[in-house]
């Protein structure tokens, strides 16, 4: 390697990471080692000592790391520390009297040799006297180059000055081992064109990754659906083309009783169009009190479900309430204990704010781990917490219904479609109808006029898309469907709101519960009639398996790869809950007693007092069994050209005998012998005296007996 070239590299790191403190030192550590006046003689042992504390050190650095600060910057700090961990192990060669040392002595199963045994020296490797030790041997000196520039290409500075910095310490590498057939300069000239091509190519790499990176965030974006606004909702109606719907898992739901689990969940409220808009007015909310634990627990309850009561608390709460939220004041919690309506939500909360997706009537919030909820006059609930997983359960009276009584905005029509609805009622007969008649006459005349279809098709003539879906295709998705059920509703007189939420319908065998997908969004309409807001959803019911037939064939992939992480973010909410940050030190423990162990430190005295000569012994021979009359008779068998094979164990060998077809009869009668030899040679208790005579005299009388007759 070049003089000083090392040392630059160090120096070169300092800059880009700005952590000068540790690289001018190190730059004068390293550059003094040729001028230093002795050398150290280091061995194969020494080495791997050294090597074992260089690991220990970046993996107690690394899960120190891992476990007080998982974000992004914190991995690129623990790359730019690289050269501080392994600064001791590059001294060690530069100071010692080697300049290159063997893989085998920090990868010793390369060699492919068995281990030696206790108090036998390990082959020595330190004089590289075969040439395969040599090409196994290393110069620590040009990992380390690399490793530093890694290092700095971490710190991401801005500015050309990594590249041309990175270009000047590799030409300055590769100076020394050019073709002496060219001049140098044709060699500068070739490398600066290839700098050149790199720069080139990069700045065009650099382009890509942008370009793809937006894209991923697009993909992203439609994978995930965001939740939903509480003031307004841009719905998909006027869009061309197929819509696409994404199959990712948004929530789950789960319930002691399957049964009670309602087929809708609504998210949000709306009461004025403005195609293709739907907006909330008069929509402020209201601070929800957080309630307080009453000894009847409402929410124990909910350990019946398939998400318990303890994953549910595993989320950590920022409120200093009790995690129970009244949403009916006049409501005794203890009562709701005894409600067997009652559902576990498991979803995500972004970036610390969102909608909870909730059944009709809910009552109480229990547990919430959030800081504060708030709720508007339409019902639509609204949280700020911690970020992530956000599981909570919910208790609801179906029976209820607590949104806010109906207004002017509830019975008006945008004018351009104010035409088309008025015919399509006088054409149903609606205004002569009954208020509670009319859902039903609604839902009939969409199932049998009406079809489901993800593919928009372009309106004709003037018409606006959503007169054009009455009147024309007939065909459209659930936000068509729900828009002109609430303007058809209005138009009959009868108040009216557009809901969003999720349908549930989806029970996994697996996790035994519901799971929600981001294609299970839906819309429909609230009416309300006898004085109650009541859910009219007129969508074809064959919207569902349209749905599912989009899914993708792999899809059980990816939902068992979300049951894994929802599993694993259950259990890191129940760590973080028990401060395991505080007693990060405790993870490592197993980790520094075996690398302790790995160090060795005794072997050097071992391996001085060790005879050089010294062969492993061989296994004792007074083991139990070993002067068994068996092994004289295996013996004269194998004379007999009815020996063993090597992998034979005693018993199928003598049944082997056995069964040969002109197999003598006395080989019947080994039976007795091998039982008796097997205790003698096996059984902890061995034989007593008589049972080991016993084997003598058999297998005494077998043989004479063997030699009196023919053998086979």
């Amino acid at each position: 390697m070049p003089r000083f070239i090392l040392g630059l590299t160090l120096l070169f790191w300092g800059w880009q990471t700005g952590l000068w403190i540790f690289a001018i030192p190190f730059a004068l550590v390293v550059e003094a080692a040729p001028w230093w006046p002795s050398r150290w003689d280091f061995g194969d042992d020494d080495f791997k000592n050294i090597f074992n504390f260089c690991i220990m050190l970046f993996l107690i650095v690394g899960v120190y790391f891992f476990i007080t600060s998982r974000n992004l910057e914190t991995g690129y700090l623990f790359i730019r520390l690289q050269p501080i961990f392994f600064l001791l192990l590059l001294t060690t060669q530069l100071y010692s009297n080697r300049d290159r040392i063997s893989i085998l002595v920090f990868f010793p199963f390369l060699s492919g040799e068995q281990p030696a045994a206790v108090g036998v020296p390990f082959p020595s490797t330190g004089n590289l006297s075969t040439s395969a030790e040599a090409d196994l041997a290393l110069d620590l000196r040009y990992g380390y180059f690399g490793l530093c520039l890694i290092a700095a290409s971490a710190a991401n500075t801005p500015g050309y000055g990594f590249y041309l910095g990175m270009v000047a310490l590799v030409m300055g590498m590769l100076w020394p081992g050019r073709s002496r057939r060219r001049g140098g300069g044709y060699w500068l000239l070739l490398m600066v064109l290839a700098a050149t091509l790199g720069f080139g190519g990069s700045l065009a790499v650099n382009r890509i990754h942008r370009a793809f990176e937006q894209q991923v965030i697009n993909w992203i974006s439609d994978y995930y659906r965001q939740d939903a606004d509480p003031y307004q909702r841009d719905t998909a109606i006027g869009e061309l083309g197929n819509l696409k719907q994404s199959n990712a898992i948004a929530f789950r739901v789960s319930a002691a009783d399957r049964a009670r689990v309602p087929k809708l969940l609504r998210e949000a409220t709306d009461n004025r169009y403005h195609s293709p808009l739907w907006v909330a007015t008069e929509a402020d909310f209201a601070t929800v009190q957080p309630g307080n634990t009453s000894s009847g627990d409402p929410g124990s309850d909910i350990s019946s479900s398939k998400i318990s009561s303890s994953e549910i608390s595993s989320n950590p709460p920022e409120s200093t309430g009790s995690g129970q939220w009244l949403l009916d004041p006049s409501v005794d919690p203890v009562t709701l204990a005894q409600s067997p309506n009652r559902l576990t939500i498991a979803g995500n909360l972004r970036e610390g704010k969102g909608l909870l997706k909730l059944p009709p009537g809910p009552v109480l919030l229990d547990p919430l781990q959030v800081k504060t909820v708030e709720r508007n006059p339409y019902g639509t609930v609204r949280v700020e917490g911690s970020g992530g997983s956000l599981v909570y359960g919910v208790v609801f009276d179906p029976r209820r219904n607590d949104d806010a009584a109906p207004s002017e905005a509830d019975l008006g029509l945008p004018p351009g479609e104010r035409d088309v609805l008025e015919a399509v009622v006088a054409q149903l007969h609606l205004t002569e109808q009954q208020s509670q008649d009319v859902p039903d006459l609604l839902t009939q005349y969409f199932q049998q006029n009406f079809q489901y279809s993800l593919d928009l098709k372009a309106t004709q003539g003037n018409l606006t898309p959503l007169s054009s879906f009455l009147l024309e295709t007939r065909s459209g998705h659930c936000e068509y469907f729900a828009t002109a059920t609430t303007l058809l509703l209005r138009a009959a007189g009868i108040p009216s709101r557009y809901a969003i939420g999720f349908s549930i319908h989806e029970f996994s065998p697996l996790e035994q519960q519901f799971l929600v997908r981001t294609r299970h969004a839906h819309a429909w309409s609230l009416a309300y009639i006898n004085g109650a807001w009541q859910t009219l959803d007129t969508t074809p019911g064959e919207w569902i398996e349209a749905e599912n037939r989009v899914a993708p064939p792999w899809a059980f992939v990816g939902d068992w790869l979300s049951f894994a992480g929802f599993r694993w973010g259950l259990l890191w909410g129940q760590l973080k809950q028990i401060n395991v940050r505080d007693y990060w030190w405790v993870l490592m423990i197993p980790l520094v007693v075996i690398l302790l162990r790995q160090l060795d430190f005794q072997k050097q005295v071992q391996r001085l007092a060790v005879n050089p000569k010294a062969t492993i012994a061989p296994p004792p021979d007074d083991w139990p069994g070993l002067d068994s009359e068996l092994y004289t008779i295996e013996q004269v068998l194998a004379q007999a050209d009815l020996a063993r094979k090597p992998s034979e164990t005693l018993g199928h060998w003598i049944d082997r005998l056995q069964s040969l077809p002109d197999a003598s009869p006395q080989l019947q009668s080994l039976q007795p012998i091998l039982d008796l030899h097997n205790r003698y040679r096996f059984d902890p208790q061995g034989l007593n005296t008589a049972d080991r005579q016993r084997l003598r005299h058999l297998s005494t009388t077998w043989l004479q007996l063997w030699h009196q007759g023919t053998p086979v």
